[in-house]
């Protein structure tokens, strides 16, 4: 019996392999190790992990590409692009999908970092991930998508539901049979008609619910086993939370009268060094909606109507 594979081999692996050009560049790996890609778990804490998105675009590429080691078939889309949620910009930097606008999402990845750049184009990559890269630039094997490519803001949208920790399925401790209502609600006012499937529902008494969205699209609701009293205990950026969503209760506010508050709340409660704020103009809503969730840093993401230029945020900030 062979040695178990280390998790740090796996992920030498993928680097190895990301970005992937030429299929028969990529190094041999035996097919344990393509098993144990796909099983691995994150470690158990007591914040729960962001599960929503089980493979990110570089990822994809990478497992795809282990799995098709030792053969002679073409690479083929994995996902629609379209059906995406995330962008690898500047073909590094791996960030959620916001707008549905991937040259926008990564220009203002790129302004927050302060890295120049010019003239962005989206691409799909071999596997159907998003990426942007400056026009010319992009790797061997990816096909722009021109400018009027959008990702589904529905599926964005409901993505950033199931990681909110405002009124989403973060937001507390679920079991499956409320997690799958609230989903379904959910889809129903995005217009989202999602196959939902229910995963370990033998836990509902003593785990919490997840959910994700697979690259067939479909909806899994699964059980994650940990203890309730632990589920939200201890969350520095909750006093964010109950003053940001009392001041949007209190008024209807413009996403340019919303930010320049969000970012004075982040900091009065000592959040502001640890967050990123993004702002997403969405004529649909009558006022600005907030959603937070964790994953590394804070993300704030502002969603509302646009009454003047938007300010840029300051976050992250130390003071």
């Amino acid at each position: 019996m062979s040695e178990p594979t280390k998790t740090s081999d796996v992920f030498n692996l993928i680097r190895a392999m990301n970005p992937v050009t030429d299929p028969n560049e990529m190094p041999d790996a035996p097919e344990s190790l393509v098993e144990e890609i796909v099983d691995i778990e994150p470690r158990e804490t007591q914040r729960r992990p962001s599960k929503r998105r089980l493979l990110r675009p570089a990822l994809v590429s990478a497992v795809v590409a282990v799995a098709a080691i030792g053969t002679a078939a073409a690479a083929t889309w994995l996902v629609s692009p379209a059906d995406t949620t995330e962008i690898a910009c500047n073909g590094e930097n791996i960030i959620y999908a916001r707008s549905g606008d991937p040259v926008a999402d990564c220009a203002a990845e790129l302004d927050r970092l302060g890295i120049d750049y010019a003239d962005l184009e989206a691409y799909a990559n071999p596997f159907g991930g998003v990426a942007v890269y400056e026009s010319g630039n992009e790797p061997d094997g990816h096909t722009p998508l021109g400018t009027e490519f959008s990702q589904d803001v529905a599926l964005i949208k409901l993505g950033e539901h199931f990681d909110d920790e405002v009124d989403g399925l973060a937001s507390r401790c679920m079991n499956s049979g409320e997690a799958t209502a609230l989903t379904r609600g959910y889809m129903a006012d995005l217009g989202l008609e999602l196959p939902v499937t229910v995963r370990s529902p033998e836990l509902d008494e003593s785990g919490c619910a997840i959910a994700f969205i697979t690259n067939d699209l479909e909806v899994v609701i699964a059980m994650d086993v940990i203890d309730n009293a632990e589920f939200r205990s201890d969350v520095p950026w909750d006093p964010f939370i109950v003053q940001m969503t009392a001041a949007l209760e209190q008024s209807c506010l413009t996403l340019d009268q919303a930010v320049p508050l969000a970012d004075q709340i982040a900091i009065d409660t000592a959040i502001g060094f640890m967050s990123q704020l993004d702002a997403v103009e969405d004529a649909e809503l009558d006022c600005t909606q907030v959603a937070v969730s964790a994953g590394g840093v804070v993300f704030i993401v502002l969603r509302g109507p646009v009454d003047q230029a938007i300010p840029a945020s300051v976050l992250p900030t130390d003071q």
